[in-house]
């Protein structure tokens, strides 16, 4: 039965060799130097090699998922988190807050690298940044809100499983308004920002990530016209510009 065969420049590597090895073009001994290794895994790759053909060579690792691996929700949940509530903190000490008040349980080393990632924390040594510079602050308070949402078990066993609606003046890092709603959907942000509007008045932006809610969802779109979200259209009539996270 035919099929694609995946394999590493090592797995490559490793059949040339089981094929001198078969031929007798070298020994055991050899192919342990060739390839780094010791000569009882010589014999056992030798042995699937003989009994598989080239599937035998290959790494059963190759398309499997780290144990260690983070799904994407669960890396988003915990940006979304330490962005609206640690963003100050370091990655230390993140990780207890996000295991304390949370419940996510994630290793110090996936949140230092998951802030790394997304400028939340500049390791020590680290090179001096030359694109990807830090944003600098609005000096205002109003000028730009930043909107997320984060799904949690809030009220703990008092309640449901629902979201925290969060809007956040980039100025001051204050919490400018929250809105619990059962899930993040487009709806709950018009309302979180329409209490605001009313409250405390219009900014001059909105911030945003990508998130489904906000995306164009038209079959056709114009190729001369830009597609705009009801939520970025919205924001335009109010004469309030909207940047969304790449």
């Amino acid at each position: 039965m035919g099929g694609i065969i995946i394999m590493t420049e090592k797995d490559l590597e490793k059949i040339k060799v089981m094929q001198q090895l078969l031929e007798k073009q070298i020994t055991q001994e050899q192919a342990a130097k060739v390839l780094s290794i010791s000569d009882r895994q010589v014999r056992n790759i030798f042995k699937r090699y003989k009994e598989l053909g080239d599937q035998g060579v290959i790494s059963k690792k190759i398309g499997r998922a780290s144990n260690n691996h983070l799904s994407e929700d669960l890396k988003r949940q915990a940006l979304k988190i330490i962005a609206a509530m640690y963003s100050d903190f370091g990655p230390t000490l993140a990780h207890e807050k996000l295991k304390e008040n949370h419940g996510i349980t994630i290793s110090v080393e996936s949140v230092r690298q998951l802030m790394i990632t997304c400028n939340l924390w500049i390791p020590k040594g680290a090179p001096d940044p030359v694109v990807h510079r830090l944003r600098p602050r609005r000096p205002f308070f109003g000028e730009l809100m930043q909107a997320d949402g984060s799904k949690h078990r809030w009220f703990e066993d008092r309640g449901p499983e629902c979201t925290l609606l969060v809007l956040i003046d980039d100025a001051t890092s204050s919490t400018a308004r929250l809105l619990f709603v059962p899930t993040e959907t487009l709806e709950g942000y018009f309302e979180l920002v329409k209490g605001f509007f009313i409250e405390t008045g219009l900014p001059l932006a909105v911030y945003t990530d990508r998130f489904a809610v906000f995306e164009v969802m038209r079959k056709n779109p114009s190729l001369e016209e830009p597609a705009l979200t009801q939520f970025e259209r919205a924001l335009r009539e109010l004469d309030i510009k909207l940047i969304e996270c790449v």
